[in-house]
């Protein structure tokens, strides 16, 4: 298998060629709306499906599935057998980013 980085800290991640812009652990707790304001995505549901997102400060809901990791666009969405991936958005993957 090849090596896999995070898009955003250029850390080792474990190879996921299903997901080949996810950012890492580290880099995934950071992620806010775009006025800076940190989210978190769960999943809706026990069985690990569904996708919710919510403000990190109050626990209030967050409808939108873009964030931002240092000033990075990114995307929340369900991962093919449960959790939370989030990869870095299609216009951000050519390096515009850093």
């Amino acid at each position: 298998m090849s090596e896999q980085h995070c898009p955003i800290c250029k850390q080792a991640v474990q190879p996921y060629p299903r997901y080949p812009h996810y950012v890492c652990r580290l880099c995934k707790v950071r992620a806010t709306d775009a006025q800076g304001r940190r989210v978190v995505f769960y999943n809706s549901s026990p069985l690990g499906t569904g996708i919710m997102g919510k403000y990190a400060d109050d626990d209030t809901d967050y409808l939108e599935y873009i964030c931002y990791i240092d000033g990075s666009k990114c995307w929340a969405g369900e991962a093919r057998f449960g959790g939370i991936v989030v990869q870095l958005a299609g216009e951000d993957q050519a390096g515009r980013h850093q």
